[in-house]
């Protein structure tokens, strides 16, 4: 059965499947519970996961992934072909020799994918459509926001776009440092701008088909509304590779 995580999943592997090398070897760094790393090994990848939650490792290991509670970038690993910050770059430090060993650890013809978010760029116009869509059925019915989540505390909020930026504004690296430092260690190929408002539902939506669908109608809405400049995209990639 499809769950709401499995529309954020596709999401991402439609990314890193374009960029890497058949049967690359891939270490994905946050890798959560596996959903990721376990598409990427049906595609014939050989991926090793990394991340700091032990329950979120066990979890990824039981889904057959050579998963490893660790952070980066004390992780000992060989060279690979591709190396993916799936969300995590933006916590981890120091960030610079972060991305320094992600890059040193890259084979000559190697990649280096990210995919963050822009915290900072975001406005009203664009926080009143993501309350909007979790005030009205179907979605007010079916999210069910863990307290202290920032859902929740939209929810709640006054003023939403302090809450957003009272969220988000605690030990994160901005988007635009996250460049700088990939920047001054490789080459960056490509940058783009993506939906990613819905990813903050899928821990608030049950594991029904129902709340699947609509989370991916919720996915292609806010796609809809940034191909028009109803909204900003808040989501960042960006693809590099060694000098």
């Amino acid at each position: 059965m499809k769950e709401p995580v499995d529309v954020a999943t596709e999401h991402t592997l439609s990314f890193a499947a374009r960029f890497v090398p058949k049967g690359a070897a891939i270490l994905e760094i946050g890798c959560g519970e596996g959903q990721l790393a376990a598409a990427l090994q049906k595609l014939g990848h050989h991926v090793t996961g990394l991340d700091n939650d032990a329950e979120c490792v066990a979890r990824a290991r039981r889904a057959g992934v050579s998963a490893f509670q660790s952070r980066w970038p004390d992780f000992d690993t060989d060279i690979v072909d591709a190396v993916l910050f799936t969300r995590s770059l933006h916590h981890i430090e120091p960030l610079d020799e972060a991305v320094k060993r992600a890059i040193g650890i890259l084979a000559a013809d190697g990649i280096l994918l990210v995919e963050d978010f822009a915290f900072h760029q975001i406005d009203e116009a664009t926080l009143d459509w993501f309350l909007e869509i979790l005030r009205v059925r179907p979605a007010r019915q079916l999210i069910r926001p863990e307290s202290g989540s920032l859902v929740a505390g939209l929810l709640a909020a006054k003023i939403p776009v302090d809450e957003w930026h009272e969220s988000h504004d605690h030990d994160l690296h901005p988007f635009d440092m996250i460049v700088e430092a990939i920047a001054r260690y490789a080459t960056i190929q490509q940058r783009v701008s993506v939906p990613y408002l819905y990813r903050y539902l899928v821990s608030a939506l049950p594991k029904t088909v129902e709340a699947t669908t609509l989370l991916r109608k919720i996915f292609m809405d806010e796609e809809r509304q940034i191909a028009t400049g109803s909204i900003l995209p808040v989501g960042r990639r960006v693809v590099a590779a060694p000098r």
